[in-house]
C-alpha cells in the first residue's frame, strides 16, 4: 500500500527529476539528442501504456519511477565502463558490435541500404539504429552508445509495466495493489535491472513477446489478429528462430475460439488439431529457412557466452557433451542456477575482471531461484491446476515450450528472458495462494541450502 502509494502521489515529480537529469546530461556531454530521445521514449512509452490500458494511474506512476531508476542506472554504468566503444562494454561483449557499427556508419553518412547490410544479422535493429543516428544528427547532436541505450530504457521499463498490465488481466482475483507491490519487486529484482543498461536484442524480443501476449488477453477481432501477425514480423526481422516460435502466437489467437466450446470432446479434438498445426507450422518453417546460412552472414559475429561454455572445462562442458534430448533439461537448469555461489555475476569473463556494478544480478540470480522453487513445489498439487485461468494455463504451456525449444542450443538465461514475465505472474497466481508459515520454511529452508553450496564451491576454487 505505502509503495502503491507513493508513487502515484510523485509521479510528476519523478518526471520532472528525468528531464533534469537528462538535460543536465545534454549539456555535461555537448549533446541535445540525448534530451531529444529521453523525452520521445517516455513520451512513447506513456502513449503505448495508454493505448494498452487506458488511462491508469498506477501504470504511467510505475513506468515513471522505473524509467527513471534504470535511465540513471544506464547513464552511471555507461559512464564509468565505456570509454572507447570499440573495446569497452558493460556486461556484454556483443554491444560493442551494435553500436560500432552504427558509429562508424553514421561517421560514413550512409544509407538505409549500407544500415541493413551491416545489420543483416538482424535487419530490425538496423531499421533502428538508422533511424536513430537519423534523428540524432537532425537534433544537431551526435550517436553514443548511452543515446542508444536509452531506448533500451524504455523497452526494460514497458517490460515491467507490461507484466503489471498483463498481471491484472490474467489475475483478477487478486487486488491490484497486492499485485503492484510484486510488480515492483520484480521490477528492481529481476533481471531487467540490470539489461536495461545493454545493448542487446533480446530485451526487443521481451518487449514484443510480451505485447502478443497482451493482445492475446482482449477480445478476439481482426484487428487485433492484423496487430498479432505485425508483431510477428516485427519479431523475424531481430532474431529469425524467435519469429518462427512467434507464429504460436497466431495460432494461440484462433485457440482461444475454442475455449469457449462446451463440449468437452470437440474441446480436446480441436484442441490437439491445433497442436498439430503448429507442430507443423514451426517444422515447415524451419525447413524452409536455413539458420546455418542465416548465422554465417553475421561474418563473425558470435555469441561469445555460448562459446567459452562450449570451450570451456567442468559442468558447462559437461552439459554441452550431453545426449541431444537430455541437453535442454540440463541447459534449462545451468541457466537457472548459474552463476554459483551469485557472488559471481559480477564476474565478467571476457576481461577477466569484476564489473562492481553488475551487483543487481547477484539479488536477481538468487531471486530467481527462489521463484523456480516455488514454482517446481506447487504447480502439480490439484489446487493450483484447477484454479488457473484457461488462458494463463496456456501461456505458463508457450512459456515452457518456449524454455526447452530456446534451451536445445544455448543455457544463456537472456535467451530465455521472452517468457520470464509469464513465469513471475503465475509464481504470484501460486505464491499468493501459499501460507505465510509455508513460504517462510521454504524461503529458509532455500537459504541455508543455497548458503551452504556456496561456501562448498567457493573453498573448492581456492
Amino acid at each position: 500500500m505505502v509503495i502503491h502509494t507513493f508513487l502515484i502521489k510523485h509521479k510528476i515529480l519523478f518526471q520532472l527529476i528525468l528531464i533534469f537529469i537528462s538535460t543536465l546530461i545534454s549539456l555535461f556531454t555537448e549533446n541535445l539528442a540525448v534530451l531529444g530521445f529521453t523525452v520521445l521514449f517516455f513520451m512513447m512509452g506513456l502513449f503505448l501504456i495508454n493505448r494498452l490500458n487506458g488511462r491508469s494511474k498506477d501504470d504511467v506512476s510505475l513506468f515513471s519511477f522505473i524509467f527513471l531508476i534504470y535511465y540513471l542506472y544506464a547513464f552511471v554504468t555507461d559512464y564509468v565502463y565505456i570509454v572507447d566503444f570499440r573495446t569497452d562494454f558493460f556486461y556484454a561483449l556483443d554491444s560493442t558490435k551494435f553500436f560500432g557499427l552504427a558509429y562508424d556508419l553514421n561517421n560514413a553518412k550512409a544509407g538505409l541500404d549500407s544500415y541493413l547490410f551491416e545489420y543483416r544479422f538482424s535487419f530490425g535493429y538496423g531499421y533502428l539504429v538508422y533511424f536513430f543516428n537519423l534523428f540524432s544528427n537532425i537534433l544537431g547532436g551526435y550517436p553514443t552508445s548511452f543515446l542508444h541505450k536509452i531506448h533500451i530504457v524504455f523497452l526494460n521499463s514497458s517490460v515491467i509495466v507490461y507484466t503489471y498490465i498483463l498481471a491484472k488481466r490474467l489475475l483478477r482475483e487478486i487486488d491490484v495493489v497486492i499485485l503492484f507491490n510484486y510488480i515492483f519487486i520484480f521490477a528492481l529484482l529481476s533481471h531487467f535491472f540490470v539489461f536495461s543498461a545493454i545493448l542487446i536484442r533480446d530485451i526487443h524480443i521481451v518487449f514484443l513477446y510480451l505485447l502478443a501476449f497482451i493482445i492475446l488477453t482482449k477480445k478476439n477481432s481482426i484487428f487485433n489478429l492484423i496487430v498479432l501477425i505485425l508483431i510477428c514480423f516485427l519479431i523475424f526481422q531481430f532474431r529469425i528462430v524467435n519469429g518462427i516460435f512467434s507464429l504460436i502466437f497466431i495460432l494461440t489467437f484462433f485457440y482461444k475460439f475454442i475455449l469457449r466450446k462446451k463440449n468437452k470432446t470437440q474441446k480436446k479434438i480441436l484442441t490437439v488439431l491445433i497442436l498439430l498445426i503448429g507442430i507443423a507450422v514451426v517444422f515447415s518453417s524451419s525447413s524452409l529457412i536455413d539458420l546455418g546460412e542465416i548465422e554465417r552472414k553475421a561474418e563473425g559475429y558470435s555469441d561469445y557466452h555460448d562459446q567459452v561454455l562450449k570451450e570451456g572445462s567442468g559442468f558447462a562442458k559437461t552439459v554441452y557433451n550431453l545426449p541431444v534430448i537430455v541437453r535442454p533439461f540440463a541447459f534449462i537448469f545451468l541457466s537457472q542456477i548459474t552463476p554459483l555461489p551469485a557472488t559471481q555475476a559480477i564476474f565478467v569473463n571476457t576481461i577477466r575482471d569484476n564489473q562492481l556494478l553488475l551487483f543487481p544480478l547477484i539479488f536477481s540470480t538468487i531471486f530467481w531461484i527462489y521463484i523456480d522453487i516455488i514454482i517446481l513445489l506447487n504447480f502439480y498439487k490439484r489446487k493450483f491446476l484447477k484454479q488457473t485461468n484457461s488462458l494463463l494455463g496456456v501461456f505458463v504451456i508457450i512459456s515452457l515450450v518456449f524454455l526447452f525449444a530456446t534451451s536445445s542450443s544455448s543455457p544463456e538465461f537472456r535467451r530465455l528472458l521472452p517468457v520470464y514475465p509469464i513465469m513471475y505472474i503465475y509464481f504470484i497466481f501460486i505464491y499468493n495462494k501459499l501460507s505465510s508459515s509455508y513460504k517462510k520454511k521454504v524461503l529458509t529452508v532455500y537459504f541455508l541450502i543455497y548458503v551452504l553450496i556456496s561456501i562448498f564451491i567457493f573453498y573448492l576454487k581456492l
